[in-house]
């Protein structure tokens, strides 16, 4: 016999296909669940306590240029033939968003009112400007934007604004260029952040709501360890569990001894605290996230973007559609515990535009796992070697030039701006992955602290051969200047499309300085793409400045701010002798230190994408 509960969820969601279901405390549903009879997606459903996440529609009103009012939609919603579901009064609220508008929710249709109006509820908010100007990105205090508490009770409701007259047809006109269109939606607390974008927002847009459920029928309280309550919004009830248990309260033998889910708390809270989780909870810019948060962003982990030795990089959403990357470790060391929990504290320690973005980490589990920033480009190394899976892609010189100058800034600004010198300790192509615009991110920190902040020597070398310095590989000391070693590895890449080892066992650093010495056989290590007769001066100078990072005395090599003057020069230089430099960013180009000498003594298996993540 189906219990009432389950009769229940029959009754409110319906599965497009076989859900993803987590727990009794918080079920992450997959594949494309809706309430029955609906269109509407369920994001969640949760027992304890009673509620579910679904997206609805938002309500939109939209003008011609003569200030006339078109046809308009107030984003009717109906959910509870059942009675079960209201919307949740304590985290949702009313947003308005336009420069004339008066918008209102209403719900609870009552016919047989005496009042003259038809619903039982109204809620309203008022946003007002005349010039896009004053209107300001996450500020919703009624200029362009307001938001507004809602009164518990509320079911299917509808979302109207205020009809127009004269003065308001006037003002239509004046902003139609910035906001032909004004809307009105109920939406999650803390998930929606304006933007004045939004003052031409995409109307098919969907919102998350809470709704609160709750049993008006039957009784659905089948634990003998579980009592009913009154719902917190509305008539109704839902089932608890009884006093030092916890569990399932709607099914026979469903209540859980408290001590065992005490244990698996006990556990819990100590990898939290050994991950660092006491401090990295005071630190503002860092997300911490739930195993099971993580589980509903990736899908169950169901898209792989990257992989290595030790674990893969997931794709995910977050509940406010950011796209992002999820680190996971499957492979279970000590030092890898502790490297990715330095990971995480150095990372919160660097804000840099052209720094791969830590969001957020998950510390509930052996391996802390992380959140980044999503580089829908991938590496350099994808560009310029390609894979068996992949092509090569068409780089100009101007964006080699663009990776190469707001990467060494990225690591200038780490070795010397931060509160504590920062060493990177593993540059290489495959750790700098590219944004939509091919703006370079430098990524994978995970060595770092191991080896630059504890100590300067170490006996234990990691990163990749071809790009190691060879003093740190003899020595075990670890400096800035190692750092600066590896990047003019990446300038020879970037300048030839060559692997450090290419041509089977070819190696490009020894080969490249040989050939510097003849200015012909220099020529010929250059990348074809980019190796027209205009561009063969900066490629010189780029590959002069690539050979001084390689000497072989730390001592002769320039700082790595000395490198991202001298690129910036470089770059500078050609874009003036493109004749675009009018409409360029200008390079700041700091006169601090004194810029190194670019004389030259003639003399003297990486897995691309999101796998450094994973080194």
């Amino acid at each position: 016999m189906v219990s009432s509960v389950a009769a229940l969820l029959l009754l409110i969601v319906t599965l497009a296909s076989a859900p993803s279901v987590h727990g009794a405390n918080g079920w992450a549903l997959g594949s494309s669940p809706f309430l029955a009879g609906t269109g509407y997606e369920v994001l969640n459903l949760f027992i304890v306590p009673a509620g579910a996440r679904v997206r609805l529609p938002i309500a939109w009103t939209c003008y011609d240029r003569s200030g006339k009012r078109l046809p308009e939609s107030e984003a009717p919603v109906f959910f509870n033939p059942q009675g079960v579901y209201r919307i949740s009064d304590e985290r949702n609220q009313l947003v308005v968003v336009g420069c004339d508008v008066t918008a209102y929710i209403q719900s609870r249709h009552d016919s047989s009112s005496d009042a003259g109006y038809p619903y039982q509820y109204y809620t309203d908010c008022v946003s007002y400007c005349r010039r896009a100007e004053v209107v300001r990105d996450g500020r919703c205090a009624g200029v362009g934007c307001c938001r507004v508490d809602i009164p518990p009770n509320l079911t299917d409701n509808s979302v109207g604004v205020d009809d127009d007259d004269m003065e308001s047809t006037a003002v239509r006109r004046l902003i139609y260029d910035f906001n032909p269109c004004s809307y009105g939606f109920l939406v999650e607390r803390g998930s929606y952040k304006f933007r004045a974008a939004d003052l031409k927002m995409d109307r098919k847009q969907t919102m998350p709501v809470w709704l609160d459920w709750a049993i008006s029928s039957l009784y659905a309280c089948k634990s003998q360890h579980s009592s009913c309550v009154d719902a917190v919004n509305g008539p109704g009830y839902t089932c608890n569990c009884s006093q030092g248990y916890e569990g399932h309260a709607y099914i026979v033998g469903g209540g859980t001894a408290f001590i065992l889910m005490l244990n698996e708390k006990r556990k819990v809270q100590v990898l939290f605290e050994r991950n660092g989780g006491p401090l990295l909870a005071s630190i503002n810019n860092i997300k911490i996230y739930t195993k099971q948060e993580l589980t509903h962003i990736t899908r169950n982990f169901s898209t792989v973007i990257g992989k290595g030795s030790v674990g893969e990089v997931y794709k995910g959403t977050t509940n406010n559609n950011q796209t992002v990357a999820v680190k996971a470790i499957s492979v279970v060391k000590e030092s890898r515990k502790k490297k990715s929990a330095n990971e995480v504290i150095i990372q919160s320690r660097i804000s840099h535009r052209n720094t791969f973005r830590l969001l957020g980490c998950c510390l509930e589990v052996d391996v802390p796992m992380l959140v980044y920033d999503f580089a829908p480009k991938g590496s350099p190394y994808y560009g310029l070697h390609g894979t068996k899976d992949i092509t090569k892609t068409s780089l100009s010189l101007a964006t080699r030039l663009d990776i190469e100058v707001d990467s060494t800034e990225a690591l200038s600004y780490v070795h010397s701006s931060t509160n504590q010198k920062i060493l990177h300790g593993d540059v290489k192509s495959g750790s700098i992955l590219l944004d939509e615009n091919f703006m370079p991110k430098v990524s994978d920190f995970g060595t770092t602290r191991l080896l630059s902040i504890e100590k300067k020597h170490t006996i234990l070398v990691i990163g990749n051969i071809n790009y190691i310095d060879p003093v740190y590989m003899k020595t075990g000391r670890l400096d800035e200047k190692s750092d600066v070693y590896s990047f003019g590895v990446v300038l020879l890449e970037l300048i030839t499309r060559k692997k450090p080892r290419y041509d089977g066992n070819k190696s490009l650093i020894i080969n490249f300085i040989k050939s510097y010495a003849s200015e012909d056989k220099a020529r010929e290590m250059f990348d074809e793409e980019i190796a027209s007769p205009e561009n063969i001066e900066f490629l010189q100078k780029v590959g002069s400045i690539a050979v001084m990072c390689l000497k072989e005395d730390m001592d002769d090599r320039p700082t790595m701010k000395q490198v991202a003057e001298h690129l910036q020069l470089v770059r500078r230089e050609w874009k003036q002798r493109q004749g675009r430099h009018g409409d360029q960013i200008v390079d700041v180009i700091s006169m601090e230190s004194p810029p190194v000498s670019l004389t030259i003594d003639a003399s003297g298996a990486e897995s691309p994408g999101y796998s450094p993540l994973l080194k």
